[in-house]
């Protein structure tokens, strides 16, 4: 049985005082405590993939997020923790006019004073979201990975070879289909043709080298002996048309290069702490050919 504590920013300081500073475990916690603990986690490790150098941006750089990673958050509220949707989000109002003139105007900021802690999201934004909730849980392929387990569940560990503290949030933890990743994508599904869409997805993980989260989660599994009868599923869903849901598992043989990889930058990790040098890219000068199309 998957031991998964609740606790308080408090009660993690008292964790990492008796623990040396390290943290080991699973816990139920916000986004806003997760991200002031310590660890490398995956969205900081795929950064120093690039370069040591944006790693160490990373951290400074004020984070930037698009409409569609805004999307993509209230859609894993109202997947995963639908009880807080309510909560956390309202729908615009529909205005018989223009929001900038009054009496539209007044209406549009009354409406804004009366929902000031709550992410407003258009009406197209919230149509699609139901869709999606009703599409991902009518679908057996997909609602039954999220039938058992627990949401939003923070995981630290410390590497065995390098000493490194890590961390991971699981969007679902369960014993029977260990992490399941949650993701939203605007990739065309070919009605029936299932080589494609597996290309078309395997082409999304390639070039946001979800792969290597795969790598980073499941290393926390091993760290922690957790007791998973399966590792780790993505379940993709469209954000538009028929908001159709995917799952899919990583081939073992990529799973295990993208271990091979992780376990040697990790060391290079480490070398960049204990000299505290973290370089960039070397420098390159290229020659590029134009197309006989840009001079028609």
């Amino acid at each position: 049985m998957l031991k998964i504590r609740k606790v308080s920013d408090y009660e993690l300081k008292l964790i990492r005082k008796k623990g040396d500073g390290a943290v080991n475990g699973l816990f139920e916690m916000d986004d806003p405590t997760y991200r002031k603990q310590k660890g490398l986690s995956y969205s900081a490790f795929k950064e120093f993939l690039t370069s040591p150098a944006a790693y160490k941006n990373y951290l400074t750089a004020p984070k930037k997020f698009s409409p569609a990673m805004q999307f993509g958050t209230a859609a894993h509220c109202k997947i995963l923790e639908p009880e807080r949707f309510d909560v956390r989000y309202t729908q615009a109002p529909n205005l018989d006019g223009p929001k900038t003139r009054n009496p539209w105007k007044q209406e549009w900021e009354d409406f804004k004073a009366a929902n000031v802690a709550k992410t407003v999201l258009s009406r197209d934004s919230w149509y699609a979201l139901d869709k999606m909730q009703q599409v991902i849980f009518e679908t057996e392929a997909s609602a039954q990975y999220f039938r058992n387990g627990t949401p939003e569940v923070a995981m630290f560990w410390t590497d065995p070879v390098t000493g490194i503290q890590c961390k991971a949030k699981c969007d679902w933890l369960s014993e029977e289909h260990g992490v399941i990743d949650y993701k939203t994508t605007s990739v065309h599904f070919p009605s029936g043709n299932q080589e494609v869409v597996g290309d078309a997805l395997i082409g999304e993980i390639a070039k946001y080298r979800y792969h290597m989260q795969v790598a980073h989660y499941m290393a926390g599994v091993s760290a922690l002996h957790l007791d998973c009868e399966h590792n780790f599923t993505f379940v993709f869903q469209r954000t538009h048309s028929g908001f159709e849901c995917v799952p899919l598992d990583l081939h073992p043989q990529d799973v295990e290069r993208a271990f091979a990889l992780r376990a040697r930058k990790l060391k290079e990790f480490k070398e960049c702490q204990e000299t505290n040098h973290w370089p960039g890219l070397p420098y390159l000068k290229v020659r590029g050919r134009l197309p006989d199309s840009a001079f028609a």
